[in-house]
């Protein structure tokens, strides 16, 4: 239990009428404190009905006010039923899913369902397999081709970090990128995506195949650390690669101009030569007025507004229109998620003139991205889904 509303000095005195009104509630010998406002209750209960039904009359206690005798105040409490073995086979598990539970939750008191803990649970599985991938070195960058409606060839690519776990099997970005960037890891990782871009650049000759450059997602919790900037000037050198030869994509998260911390990295980078794209447009803070404020090269449109234009024809006319201004803003429209033929003509069309999705290429990995490159920039007919793996 835990309440945002008291200071340090009252907090012992609140916690110790807690505790007590627990002990005669549930018994003293079933009662531990974990931390400063946090309780666990050990009740035996094969068939799970005594634990649901604790844990609603907890609920419903905390729904009142509690009194010191210098405060009266009513407490917002999480609370949450955890079996051991299914949901926790260690106390370090068992801890850590406590724990979690708490940072989690949000204003207001909350009685967590069995799907709640098994998220909690999946997502410190995740938070494991990610850092022993990391300190293995068990994960991969694959790149998706992007191809230009002027020139009809495949002038750029995006690196995408995938990683794999033998428990947990496939583990996708927008799942494990999230908790890099909660529990500090999104450095690293960052860090790792572009020396291993840099290195694909120099190795393949990506340049002399007619790639302008490689689209590298970077998170704004990067721009956050004084050290990125040399950091991967210090990467690129080594490998020989120019600035120009590297896009940064920033998803619309954040207002970076908000952080002048972020503008001034920003500003750096740009003055040696790093482009800097807009990704997932229509899916965060958008706003003309970011576009108008910001020196994008390009804007990435979600995938998520292109499908949902096949199934209304509003949606439809909403995304020819997005692309339409956006283009008449001077700035390239990259299209991601485009896997028919139906779909690359009407974006197209609209003015699109940097297609992404599978209609194209899947993600190759790096020892199938050149081959594939010259085969489509020699004039060849996009490749069948036969052609590339998935991951």
């Amino acid at each position: 239990f835990f309440s945002r509303l008291f200071n340090s000095r009252d907090m012992d005195s609140l916690m110790a009428d807690v505790a007590s009104w627990l002990e005669r509630f549930a018994g003293r010998e079933n009662i531990f404190r974990f931390w400063q406002e946090g309780f666990a209750i050990v009740v035996y209960d094969p068939e799970g009905s005594k634990a649901e039904e604790l844990a609603h009359t907890l609920s419903r206690r905390f729904e009142t006010a509690w009194s010191t005798d210098e405060v009266t105040a009513k407490l917002e409490t999480v609370t949450g039923i955890i079996r051991v073995p299914d949901d926790v086979g260690t106390l370090r598990q068992l801890q850590d899913l406590l724990i979690s539970g708490f940072q989690d939750s949000q204003p207001g008191s909350m009685l967590l369902t069995r799907e709640d803990i098994a998220d909690i649970r999946r997502m410190l599985d995740v938070e494991d397999a990610l850092r022993d991938a990391i300190a293995g070195n068990r994960m991969e960058v694959w790149y998706q081709p992007i191809w230009s409606a002027e020139t009809e060839s495949i002038v750029a690519a995006e690196a995408l970090v995938r990683m794999r776990d033998e428990k947990l099997e496939n583990i996708f970005p927008d799942e494990f990128i999230p908790i890099a960037e909660k529990n500090g890891m999104i450095h690293e990782l960052g860090r790792f995506v572009f020396s291993e871009t840099c290195r694909v650049i120099s190795q393949y000759g990506l340049k002399d195949l007619g790639i302008r450059y490689v689209d590298v997602n970077v998170s704004i919790y990067q721009f956050l650390r004084d050290d990125l900037f040399p950091a991967f000037e210090e990467m690129r050198r080594e490998w020989g690669v120019s600035a120009e030869q590297i896009n940064l994509e920033i998803t619309e998260g954040l207002a970076l101009e908000e952080v002048a911390s972020v503008g001034r990295t920003i500003e750096q980078m740009r003055k040696v030569g790093y482009s800097f794209s807009l990704d997932d447009y229509g899916t965060g803070y958008s706003n003309l007025a970011r576009l108008l404020g910001e020196n994008y090269l390009n804007i990435k449109i979600d995938k998520s507004i292109l499908w949902s234009g096949d199934s209304s024809q509003e949606n439809a006319v909403l995304l020819d229109d997005l692309i339409r201004l956006i283009r008449s803003m001077n700035n390239n429209v990259v299209q991601e998620g485009v896997e028919t033929k139906e779909q690359l003509d009407r974006v197209v069309r609209s003015g699109a003139n940097l297609i992404q999705g599978f209609y194209f290429s899947r993600p190759l990995r790096e020892e199938d991205l050149a081959a594939y490159i010259s085969r489509m920039n020699a004039g060849r007919a996009p490749a069948s889904d036969t052609e590339t793996t998935d991951i």
